[in-house]
């Protein structure tokens, strides 16, 4: 039972493409198996404090990934309503550069962690080649070195740059890998995935899942596999 508990803190359901009301049925129902809930853009633009609230009454944890990139006091400003909101997380875009990701920080305080996104799981090399002349890994060591400096709280980041992220910033950083798929599940629109068990084994904190068990015919199968291959991935680690 600790290892399926300690499993279940790992995993993030990715409550995209719902509404409020659809977005509370999926919490209530896959509540036994994920820990925590991911409020995106979409939903909360819909949904607001509403759909933070409807994760908190069913005891999960709230992942605010909102992706914030403005200028410095906005972004702080924005964090601090976060906060209030009493969510765990909230992301913000590490493009948004030092400045703003040090107001984010204070605005979050000790209750709610900023986390850096470092480069979308949507973009592909040729992307980065075109948008900044350099290999997808340098790019994003520039922008955790931003970071750095800020003093973020933790890291988004795919599964393919995990490793180098971890050797940049530690093994106590908290790091978070969405774009995770099951073996053989289709790629949509996410160029660079990793399955549960090598983010964990890579060093994940939390992973995030959206498509791969809002597709399923069986949604809380597909999860109850998910959490014994975390189960079985901690263990490892440990």
């Amino acid at each position: 039972m600790e290892e399926w508990e300690a499993a279940k803190k790992r995993i993030a359901f990715a409550l995209d493409g719902m509404t409020p009301l659809e977005a509370r049925g999926w919490i209530r129902r896959l509540c036994p198996w994920v820990g925590v809930f991911k409020v995106g853009l979409e939903l909360f633009v819909q949904g607001g404090k509403d759909a933070v609230r409807a994760v908190q009454e069913e005891g999960a944890l709230c992942f605010l990934d909102l992706k914030l990139h403005d200028i410095p006091e906005t972004v702080g400003r924005a964090v601090a309503r976060a906060k209030e909101l009493g969510a765990r997380w909230v992301t913000v875009h590490a493009l948004s550069g030092e400045e703003a990701l040090r107001r984010a920080k204070e605005g979050g305080g000790s209750h709610l962690q900023v986390l850096a996104v470092t480069l979308l799981t949507s973009l592909s090399s040729s992307d980065a080649k075109a948008m900044v002349g350099d290999s997808l890994g340098a790019w994003m060591e520039r922008l955790v070195g931003v970071g750095m400096r800020a003093g973020i709280d933790g890291w988004v980041c795919s599964g393919e740059e995990l490793s180098t992220l971890r050797r940049v910033v530690g093994p106590r950083a908290f790091v978070v890998v969405p774009g995770i798929r099951l073996p053989g599940d289709p790629l949509g629109d996410q160029h660079r995935v990793a399955t549960p068990k090598l983010a964990i084994a890579k060093g994940a904190d939390l992973i995030v899942l959206g498509r791969s068990v809002r597709n399923a015919p069986q949604p809380e199968e597909v999860l109850r596999r998910v959490v014994e291959e975390v189960a079985l991935a901690l263990k490892g680690c440990g």
